[in-house]
């Protein structure tokens, strides 16, 4: 076999491998698209209560393993006149009942609200993943355990059904985008010709290919951490 056949041999076999790796980059990546995006009828409950205490339920769960996200939003205030406080917070608890309302694990976050001459700071929302391994009936009870209860003004809690876990698609996706890469690379590198078109548009791919990364990377801080 002569070099420019071994050449050409060498460049068929890479591209085969370029485009099965890209189909199942694509089939992840859209996988992971599809499970990380909220469906239309997503949000279950939506309850606004002005006491210290909110119930949920029933919620029926209809598969092992569902995944739902809880979002826990506070009213705080910091008061007026003689009552008037800089600073306030609130520990607000979380605990997952079953069908008899008995306890199967807790959860919560402080929640605070400041104000100085500078302007107002707050954490008033908490938002976490929730999931249930088995199929059935369940309840969520949610109370202020911690802090001045007369700062508290009301709790809203939100709970939305996801379509699953995204996370293991999103990171196959990411292990074959690099993948996909370095065969391109070693696909240009092969001759001296490509490898000089290469060399003149280094930096705007790397640009580009860093953006794609780094945007990865936030979109999967902000949701999972």
């Amino acid at each position: 076999m002569s070099f420019k056949e071994e050449l050409q041999h060498k460049k068929r076999e890479l591209l085969a491998y370029l485009v099965v790796t890209g189909i199942f980059m694509t089939v992840n990546f859209g996988a992971g698209l599809y499970l990380f995006l909220k469906p239309p009828d997503a949000r279950l409950f939506e309850v606004k209560l002005p006491s210290k205490t909110a119930g949920i339920g029933p919620i029926e769960v209809e598969k092992d393993n569902s995944i739902y996200t809880v979002v826990v939003k506070a009213e705080l205030t910091t008061g007026h006149g003689y009552s008037y406080t800089p600073k306030v917070w609130n520990f607000i608890e979380g605990e997952l009942l079953d069908s008899n309302k008995e306890f199967l694990m807790g959860f919560g976050q402080e929640l605070w609200k400041e104000v100085d001459a500078y302007g107002t700071y707050s954490n008033t929302e908490y938002e976490l993943p929730l999931v249930i391994a088995e199929k059935g009936t369940y309840y969520l009870f949610f109370s202020q355990t911690g802090g001045a209860p007369e700062t508290l003004k009301s709790i809203t809690i939100e709970v939305l059904s996801l379509r699953g876990n995204s996370f293991p698609n999103f990171m196959m996706g990411g292990v074959s985008l690099f993948v996909v890469f370095s065969l391109w690379l070693r696909l240009i590198w092969l001759t001296p010709e490509s490898r000089e078109k290469f060399q003149k548009r280094i930096n705007t791919i790397t640009v580009i290919f860093l953006t794609i990364v780094f945007t990865a990377i936030v979109l999967w801080a902000e949701y999972y951490l």
